[in-house]
């Protein structure tokens, strides 16, 4: 009895566990080399602006989707530095801007979130009788303190103060066992209660008013075992407002509690049927209110009732390899994605239900397929693939993956009768699934030994006896009735129709029965019951004929049609060309394969780089990428199959199953775009400013190039968000940075500029522009002062050149005045003399006289004018008029002087 008891309580686990299924996800990686500052991340929180800060053993990091910042105490500048690289715990403090980070033996250091600085630093040595050797296990803020707990007790810190608050008691008594009081967590109610969780002792509930203890619970309370030097309590999750479930390394612990502290503690919950005796390492609670857990080597998610479990598995295509164990860190964002740290790695999720399920290599490792050219579901659970390097199953609900023949490359398979047709690069062959074995088909049907060095790569049915079959080499299409085993090559008995037809890339079936011939440069219709050939050919809008045809599919209205380097070919029922589907809808990538159809309304397509969601409603393309979850981004020509809700394609690196089911949602959320730091670079030094709410900055005089950086914040496909930018005052139009998030300015002249950055995600979805005011500041000599200075210098000289120019005139006037005077007295009584003496010859009275007093009047006033007008006109200012003038007025004052007059010019 007691042996069947025993085998009894022996049996109850696994009962348990094989209660929990499988429930698949995609995770993306940060790892070392993407510049995460070291493994064993200790905990994950995304702050108010939606960075994600990561405590690891080596540093805090701060991620945006885009890169990686490092603080820690060797960073080079100085307000960045940490007092310790081990970080412990980090907790945001939105009122304050702060995000608290403890380091062991470090202390603890409040970031400003917003600038980046460390504005706060406390450690040991500005503290005494706090901080001291203490190692800081776990912080959380209550009341506008910081609660440390360290490995010798409680620490409370007021920021405001800056001072610490008395040490407050522990209700435990320390043993030989026991020899510190090492906290595990603390945790906050609503009511303002702070929750301390104690290594191998208990709980103990203080008020954070008053900072007195308000109950205690010791581990017999919680059913734990006691395990000298073992962390009993792991972590803490909510399930509700009055309900908490603890992590421990004996299961779970359910507490209830009230508002007048009445707490009940229970380990007597459903998980602990299956988990009671495993490790649970890290919990949290999703916004649906499902609780995810980790032990050591798994992740489960657990419903909000505690009775249905799945584990969590991995996805994985052929860049990553992701290994959900050693998680100490569970982290939901607004979004529901789920963040995991790990000691590799940290990883976060979508948390969605997956549309492509990447396979590419078996869970040890051990296979693996590089390039897939065909796949052939048998069913939904079991693959045929033919690669580069041989034949393989895949049993997709166990990822267990088969090597069937490794000798050669395999491109085609097709199931018939109990056996299957394939082909490798040495010929066509049958395939037996029951014992592995591969022979010549010829060996079961004479007749095809017409095919002995055909490389058959597609084969359609028509009615119940015949197979066409189309080759890649120059002998085309076969016609075989495997009833009557007779075999025909249709190139050889109808040559004129199949000319330039030979090669066969692809055939397919229409809804009318009839056989499409895809190659090269035609498209040949077969009507099998009429035995009648039609060639259709297509041209584009320049008249060059297009050609290269891989694909095609049928919806109710239209024949699609894959042409490699064109694009998609939308023909109608009339088989004339409607559209030509490019990049103007969408298609980035001309090189199209496969073209399979999920409904009327959405086909997919296979290329050179992606996979592509065609719309045919819209006429537009989604794109998709290995980034996305893809096996990889390169696909093959053939390697495209439709079963039930599923569609296969393959090509480097495995192959993808999609879920057709399961909707492409669009991602209506557009990226959160910040200027995250600008780089100043003069002639003798750079600055580096960050602030998350900046609006303007000054840039010196003296700057050599100026860079922005801006983070779009899109975790649903970081690698994918793209940027643009404009200057108002330069452009009218965005500039695409694609995926760059910075922007470097040059040459700008002094003045005000306003630059404008946006990001969007990989739906295209754009978010409202953030806008940062330039303000080029001048040179000395681009100053207003200096050219006001100009100004006022220029209007002087102008000023002074005007008052001499007055001068000039004023001089003039008074010359002007002079000679008038002059005119008046000298020449106006001479003429006047002249009235009076021609009035008197003309009288009569003494005439004689009277005429000679005239001319002698006239010959005077002749002189008087002709010397003013030598002082007035320069060109007479010669010697010889010099000299003239020098005789005329000297020789008679030297003749009356009995002087003699001498002139010598030289």
């Amino acid at each position: 009895m007691i042996y069947k008891m025993f085998i009894f309580l022996l049996y109850l686990p696994i009962v348990g566990m094989s209660q929990v299924k499988n429930s698949k996800l995609f995770f993306n990686k940060l790892e070392l080399k993407d510049g995460l500052s070291s493994y064993n991340i200790k905990k994950i929180i995304q702050d108010k602006y939606n960075f994600t800060w990561i405590a690891t053993q080596d540093g805090l990091n701060r991620y945006d989707g885009n890169t990686i910042e490092i603080y820690n105490s060797n960073h080079r500048e100085i307000n960045r530095r940490l007092l310790g690289n081990d970080i412990t715990d980090i907790v945001e403090d939105t009122a304050r801007n702060i995000l608290w980070t403890s380091t062991s033996y470090g202390g603890l250091n409040g970031v400003n979130i917003c600038t980046k600085n460390i504005e706060h630093s406390i450690n040991s040595t500005q503290n005494s009788g706090h901080l001291i050797n203490q190692w800081i296990r776990c912080i959380n803020l209550c009341l506008g303190k910081v609660w440390m707990g360290s490995n010798d007790g409680i620490d409370i810190y007021n920021p405001d103060t800056k001072e610490f608050i008395k040490t407050p008691e522990i209700p435990f008594a320390k043993t030989e066992e026991i020899k510190n009081f090492n906290i595990d967590f603390i945790f906050v109610d609503q009511y303002s209660r702070v929750w301390v969780f104690f290594s191998n002792l208990g709980l103990v509930i203080y008020s954070g008013e008053n900072y007195k203890v308000l109950c205690k619970y010791g581990l017999e309370d919680f059913k734990l075992p006691f395990v000298k030097d073992y962390r009993v309590f792991n972590s803490i999750t909510k399930l509700s407002n009055h309900k908490l479930l603890i992590a421990t390394h004996n299961g779970f612990v359910e507490i209830e509690y009230s508002n007048d502290l009445h707490v009940l503690i229970s380990k007597k919950i459903k998980l602990n049927s299956i988990f009671d005796n495993e490790n649970i390492s890290a919990i949290a609670t999703d916004k649906e209110s499902n609780v995810w857990f980790s032990t050591t080597n798994k992740l489960f998610r657990c419903n909000k009732e505690l009775s249905a479990v799945s584990e969590i598995i991995s996805m994985e295509n052929a860049g990553q390899n992701v290994n959900l164990n050693s998680i100490f860190s569970i982290y939901f964002d607004k979004h529901n994605y789920v963040w995991l740290g790990t000691v590799k790695e940290l990883l976060y999720s979508k948390n969605k239900p997956l549309v492509f399920y990447p396979y590419y290599q078996s869970p040890d490792y051990k296979i693996r397929i590089d390039h897939s050219y065909f796949i052939y579901p048998k069913t939904d659970s079991f693959l045929y693939v033919c690669a580069s390097d041989g034949l393989y199953s895949i049993e997709v609900p166990k990822n267990q993956f088969t090597r069937i023949d490794s000798n050669k490359s395999y491109f085609f398979f097709y199931e018939f009768r109990n056996h299957f047709f394939t082909t490798n690069e040495k010929g066509f062959y049958v395939y037996f699934s029951t014992d592995r074995r591969i022979i010549s088909p010829w060996l079961i049907y004479k007749e095809l030994i017409l095919l002995k060095d055909e490389l058959i790569n597609s084969i359609i049915p028509i009615g119940d006896s015949i197979l066409l079959l189309g080759s890649e080499t120059a002998n085309g299409l076969y016609r075989w009735n495997y009833k009557n085993h007779t075999i025909k090559n249709l190139n050889s008995v109808t040559d004129v129709e199949l000319k330039g037809n030979d090669i066969v890339n692809i055939m397919y079936k229409d809804k009318n029965g009839n056989a499409w011939i895809l190659s090269d440069n035609q498209i040949v219709i077969y009507n099998p019951v009429k035995a009648t050939f039609k060639t259709v050919k297509w041209k584009d809008q320049q008249q060059k004929l297009l050609s290269i045809y891989f694909d095609m599919c049928e919806t109710k209205d239209f024949y699609w049609i894959a042409a490699y380097g064109t694009g998609i070919l939308q023909i109608d029922k009339e088989l004339k060309l409607k559209k030509i589907i490019g990049i103007e809808n969408g298609l980035q990538n001309s090189g199209v394969y496969k073209i399979i159809k999920a409904n009327d309304s959405v086909l997919y397509i296979s290329t050179n780089n992606g996979i592509y969601l065609l719309n045919t409603n819209q006429l537009k393309c989604k794109s998709y990428f290995e980034n996305d979850g893809l096996n990889s981004s390169t696909f093959e020509g053939w390697c495209g199959y439709k079963k039930g809700n599923f569609i296969y394609m393959g090509g480097d690196k495995g192959l993808t199953i999609i879920n057709t089911v399961e909707n492409h949602i669009t991602n209506l959320i557009p990226p959160q775009i910040f200027i995250n730091h600008t780089r100043i670079e003069t002639t003798s030094q750079i600055f580096d400013t960050s602030n998350l709410n900046i609006k303007s900055i000054d840039i010196p005089s003296n700057y050599n190039q100026v860079t922005i950086y801006f983070s779009g914040i899109n975790y649903s496909n970081p690698k994918r968000t793209t940027f643009a930018y404009k200057i108002t005052e330069l452009q009218n139009h965005w500039i695409n940075l694609s995926n760059q998030n910075y922007v470097t300015l040059v040459g700008l002249s002094p003045g005000t500029y306003h630059l404008q950055v946006k990001a969007a995600n990989e739906d295209g979805v754009w978010s409202e522009p953030k806008e940062l005011t330039l303000e080029f500041l001048p040179k000395w000599y681009q100053t207003w002062w200096f050219k006001l200075l100009v100004f006022l210098t220029t209007a002087g000289i102008i000023y002074a050149f005007y008052r001499y120019r007055i001068r000039q005139i004023e001089k003039q006037h008074a010359i002007r005045k002079n000679i008038a005077t002059d005119l008046h007295d000298d020449l106006g009584s001479t003429l006047n003399s002249v009235k009076v003496f021609a009035n008197l010859a003309i009288s009569g009275v003494k005439q004689e006289e009277s005429l000679q007093q005239v001319k002698d009047n006239l010959t005077e006033a002749t002189m008087s004018l002709r010397d003013m007008i030598w002082v007035l006109d320069d060109s007479l200012d010669t010697v010889d008029e010099l000299v003239t003038r020098l005789k005329q007025f000297a020789l008679p004052i030297t003749a009356a002087s009995n002087m003699e007059f001498v002139i010598t010019a030289g």
